[in-house]
Order: C-alpha cells, then sequence, then structure tokens
C-alpha cells in the first residue's frame, strides 16, 4: 500500500507521500506532494495493521 502516481492526493493541506515502489514514485507529477520511498511498516505503523 502506498501513496501511487499522487492523483487522489488533497491539495488544501501539506501532505508527504509515502510510496514503496520506484515505479509509482517515477509516475509522480512534477507539481504533486514530495514524496518519500518507504512502507507503512518503516513509520512504525506495525500495530495498526491487521485492525479494524
Amino acid at each position: 500500500m502506498g501513496a501511487g502516481a499522487g492523483s487522489y492526493e488533497p491539495t488544501d493541506r501539506r501532505v508527504v507521500a509515502v510510496e514503496p515502489s520506484v515505479s509509482m514514485i517515477r509516475q509522480r507529477a512534477g507539481d504533486a506532494a514530495p514524496v518519500v520511498q518507504r512502507s507503512a511498516l518503516d513509520l512504525g505503523y506495525r500495530l495498526l495493521i491487521g485492525r479494524t
């Protein structure tokens, strides 16, 4: 799961996209939010995975 090419990012607030795939990062538009190549696991969300 990642930010993808940035098509659904809000434009009315500042965000930093998280995307594990280099190919998806390369598809991002020049005016898309800044992106880091990581996954949710790298950001410390291990406890949230699998919870509903």
